[in-house]
């Protein structure tokens, strides 16, 4: 509940980039499904901003989209940040379920961001900012990959055998020779996460 005064304060939404009231911001969809509010002592809202939701990503390794009518289900196998293997049920891609209007299956070897649901189904989405194909090689300490710049932060999921072993940050990843892979970027072209399925590690 809140107070009327609060409906008319002044915010700036950080999705929106522009100034407009508490009630305008609920009807007009500048926010999302949920927001983060901030209240002054007097339990007035002084500013309100989305829950940013941080992204995980999946390399999708393996499809089984069954599309026969009344049993459609999607199945993939994938490898994750942290280097796990799995294969999950796919609850919906990009909002659609399987077997409704407007959806497509993701193909193997592409790049998603997902969440669990409280089924512990899997919900993908391909709208990943930017996935570039890596190919040659990467130097170590060298933060030029796939067109994009890599950080202490960015992760590397390099596929060593039959297993995926992970690093963190340029310092401590390795080079790899002849490599290829994929490289997810952000809007500022920042490498997040480097997933490399071939090539030979140096060391």
């Amino acid at each position: 509940v809140y107070k009327q005064s609060a409906l008319n304060t002044t915010d700036v939404s950080d999705t929106t980039g522009n100034q407009a009231s508490l009630a305008a911001a609920l009807t007009s969809g500048g926010l999302g499904n949920e927001a983060t509010f901030y209240f002054d002592d007097y339990g007035y809202v002084v500013y309100m901003a989305d829950v940013t939701e941080e992204l995980h990503y999946m390399l999708i390794t393996g499809v089984d989209n069954v599309t026969t009518t009344g049993f459609e289900s999607l199945r993939v196998k994938g490898v994750l940040e942290d280097g796990t293997q799995v294969t999950v049920n796919v609850a919906k891609v990009n909002g659609k379920a399987p077997g409704a209007s407007g959806y497509t299956a993701p193909g193997k070897d592409t790049v998603v961001s997902f969440k669990v649901n409280a089924d512990g189904n899997y919900e993908l989405s391909s709208a990943v900012v930017a996935s570039s194909n890596v190919s040659g090689n990467i130097s170590k300490n060298n933060p030029a990959i796939a067109g994009g710049t890599a950080n202490n932060d960015t992760i590397f999921v390099i596929k060593e055998g039959d297993t995926y072993t992970v690093y963190t940050g340029i310092a401590n990843a390795p080079g790899v020779n002849t490599a290829t892979g994929y490289a997810v970027k952000d809007s500022n072209g920042i490498v997040k996460v480097v997933f490399v399925t071939a090539g030979t590690v140096e060391g």
